[in-house]
């Protein structure tokens, strides 16, 4: 297995399977960003096609998607 193909499945693995973990388990969108961030700083950083920005995108909008089930209109 090349780098290139190393790096796209930690890529993939943080997107996919540590990133939904975290989102589950955070009350809020801010202790969902904090967290991803510290683990994507302690592991994933070499992914070359995530940045902080990416990143902090990607959280909002996986946010958005698990909690928007909850949301019951205006209670």
């Amino acid at each position: 297995m090349g780098m290139h193909t190393y790096l796209q499945n930690s890529s993939d693995k943080f997107l996919d399977v540590e990133l939904p973990k975290i989102i589950e388990r955070c009350d809020t969108v801010g202790q969902a960003k904090h967290q991803a961030y510290t683990l994507w700083n302690r592991e994933y950083r070499m992914c070359p096609d995530l940045s902080y920005e990416g990143l902090m995108d990607h959280v909002v909008d996986m946010w958005n998607e698990n909690w928007s089930k909850y949301n019951m209109g205006g209670c």
